[in-house]
């Protein structure tokens, strides 16, 4: 399998399309598609990585990998793919909306002490 196949895998156990990935800014908008044809930077396959919270030899050879524990307990893993799912579903001004309020809310966490906020 390609880096391609082994992301676009990745994608469809996240519920994400390449679209989807390409709109959050994981990576540009077309970029995925030439890694088919061409090696991707390393820069490149480290976010796709980070994104999906998976090691680089997932993307690179496709190897099983488990979840980290601390990932699965309280569904957190699921609830980030939620997240983006949902989020690339929505416009650019919605986006933009979403994330305002994450900054405020945020924001007003910080004021309030939450030691779980970090910047």
């Amino acid at each position: 399998m390609t880096i391609l196949d082994n992301v676009k895998k990745l994608c469809e156990e996240n519920g994400i399309t390449i679209n989807g990935l390409e709109k959050a800014g994981v990576v540009t908008r077309g970029s995925l598609a030439k890694w088919d044809k061409t090696s991707p930077g390393i820069d490149k396959v480290v976010s796709v990585a980070h994104f999906f919270h998976v090691p680089i030899d997932r993307l690179l050879e496709g190897t099983k990998y488990e979840k980290p524990a601390d990932l699965m307990a309280d569904g957190l893993y699921e609830k980030n793919a939620e997240l983006m799912k949902l989020f690339s579903s929505l416009s650019e001004d919605q986006k933009d909306t979403v994330l305002a309020q994450l900054r405020g809310l945020a924001q007003l966490q910080k004021a309030l002490g939450d030691p779980s906020i970090s910047e």
